[in-house]
């Protein structure tokens, strides 16, 4: 197993939402928020994936449903603030 390597992609209230990119950005995942989330764009993470573009910088109100790189899907599941739909 790869070392981790976090990157700060978000915020679910005061919780940062570290995505875990040691296998790199992987395939997209689809989430359905369970609460708030602000997303960030980190030095180098790219924008997101083609099946929802756009600029990350954002907020996104819980019960949205966002597709997303698979590393910060598994953050938010993993977090309370998502479930995968």
């Amino acid at each position: 197993m790869a070392n981790p390597k976090l990157i700060r992609v978000g915020t679910v209230g005061e919780t940062p939402i570290m995505a875990d990119l040691s296998s790199g950005l992987g395939p997209t995942a689809t989430v359905q928020l369970l609460a708030d989330y602000t997303t960030e764009k980190p030095a180098g993470y790219p924008n997101w994936p083609g099946t929802h573009p756009g600029i990350r910088n954002g907020a996104f109100a819980s019960g949205s449903i966002i597709t997303m790189f698979a590393p910060e899907a598994a953050a938010l599941v993993a977090a309370g603030a998502a479930s995968y739909a």
